[in-house]
């Protein structure tokens, strides 16, 4: 088994953690494939019409991908681009970009404990019905209700994380 030095794994990480020159044409692949899928959606019929929905739904989920990407400065190798796409991609989404950043850098640092700001499940660890339910809604509605609901007060609660 080869061991790798150190700076062989820097340089390793760092080709991983590098972007690749298209990534940044992804929010407009999505958006487009959106716009079908809505489109498509309104004007057919069952049973057609939930196929669409879902394909709508879908590129939601690539949009918050691609947010939770540029969180981490990864759509853009120009930081002041990814940051761009990343307001863009939030104000789709109906969030802050700059409020997502700090809560997602800080449910990295306090991750499944009581104050991690992504993690509803340690919210109750008394209460097994209490989990238990927190489960159920944070599977069925979880993503919507941390980006509208919990992302603009704790971001603005810890702070900003801007660089």
């Amino acid at each position: 088994m080869d061991v790798m030095t150190d700076s062989e794994i820097r340089d390793h990480m760092k080709r991983f953690s590098t972007p690749p020159w298209w990534h940044i044409y992804k929010p407009f692949f999505h958006l487009a494939c959106l716009l079908i899928c809505v489109s498509m959606a309104i004007r057919v019929s069952l049973p057609w019409k939930p196929i669409w929905m879902i394909g709508a739904a879908a590129q939601f989920i690539g949009l918050y991908a691609l947010l939770h990407g540029a969180s981490h400065y990864h759509l853009s190798r120009n930081r002041k681009l990814n940051d761009a796409f990343g307001v863009f991609l939030a104000t789709i989404l109906g969030t802050s970009f700059h409020a997502y950043r700090t809560c997602h850098f800080r449910h990295h640092v306090r991750l499944r404990q009581e104050d991690d700001p992504q993690e509803v499940v340690h919210t109750y660890p008394k209460s097994r019905a209490v989990t238990a339910a927190l489960i159920v809604l944070a599977s069925v509605i979880g993503a919507a209700l941390f980006i509208w609901v919990r992302v603009p007060f704790l971001g603005a609660r810890y702070g900003s994380a801007r660089r």
